[in-house]
């Protein structure tokens, strides 16, 4: 009877460990989750707001570096990211969701890393104001570019400058007597 308990609780203990520790922490501004790796290193941090509105995740190698980062919301439609780890606590996988609300817009992608943190795969699929994602693109054949014959140069054209125009006013004058130049003259 001892031996069947103590290997139940040793894998357990075995499976527990290789999965890697989680603490959730409530702030001021709201609630943390973070995930460790085996060894100790933040793995990935979750950040939601006191209402459980807004969020931020956030996914780190070993080192530190951060290699994943996705703002959260829980209204107004969705916008999530779930992460899936592997044994080590190291992220395997994180898939993301993102719909307004009421709209024909919407985004679905999956990323996966290695235990180092290194990005192995992304897949996504969605629909915006453009059209579905991923967007069929057809790339030209890049061409070669031509040599251009340089046009001749011309002889050079003589404008001619437009004339100084006079200005010639005529009164008419009603009266018997002819108009001068001058005021009153003759």
């Amino acid at each position: 009877m001892r031996l069947p308990i103590s290997l139940v609780l040793f894998l357990t203990i075995s499976l527990l460990h290789g999965q890697g520790r989680t603490r959730t922490v409530e702030t001021d501004s709201g609630r943390v989750v973070l995930h460790y790796f085996t060894t100790g290193q933040l793995s990935t941090k979750e950040w939601t707001d006191k209402d459980g509105r807004w969020g931020r995740s956030w996914a780190y190698d070993r080192s530190g570096q951060e290699i994943f980062s996705y703002q959260t919301r829980r209204f107004a439609g969705h916008a999530s990211a779930h992460f899936e780890y592997h044994s080590n606590g190291a992220v395997r996988k994180v898939e993301v969701s993102d719909a307004p609300d009421g709209g024909i817009q919407w985004y679905r992608s999956s990323t996966t890393f290695d235990t180092d943190g290194n990005q192995t795969g992304f897949w996504e699929q969605g629909h915006d104001n453009d059209g579905l994602i991923p967007r069929v693109t057809v790339r030209p054949e890049p061409t070669v570019e031509q040599p251009q014959e340089l046009p001749l140069p011309q002889a050079q054209q003589i404008v001619e400058c437009q004339k100084i125009l006079v200005n010639e006013v005529f009164v008419v004058s009603g009266s018997l007597r002819p108009v001068g130049d001058h005021c009153g003259g003759a």
